[in-house]
């Protein structure tokens, strides 16, 4: 699986927010080690930290869960997470973005 994950957030409020999810791999494979996870970003906003913790559930199957600060967001801003060198395993996507007050 490449390219755009799920649709893009449309942001309703200035300021900083937090963007949580996961990445289910149920079959993993090998061409999964060069995947790149990026927050695109449509308007004004900058990612200002990133962190993950990737690991295995069974033999066959792991998860990655993902915590993406961000700031300087406007309400015209538009978020759109993108999985690019994933290799061609299915990948079960989930995320949420939380405004930071």
């Amino acid at each position: 699986m490449a390219g755009a994950l799920g649709s893009a957030w449309a942001v309703d409020s200035s300021g900083s927010a937090i963007l949580q999810g996961s990445l289910y791999r149920p079959q993993m494979g090998d061409g999964f080690d060069d995947a790149l996870l990026a927050v695109a970003i449509e308007g004004e906003g900058i990612v200002t930290a990133a962190d993950y913790i990737h690991t295995a559930l069974t033999d066959e199957s792991g998860i990655v869960f993902f915590a993406i600060a961000l700031d300087g967001l406007t309400a015209q801003s538009q978020l759109r997470l993108d999985l690019t060198d994933a290799g061609d395993e299915p990948v079960v996507f989930q995320a949420a973005l939380y405004r930071e007050s």
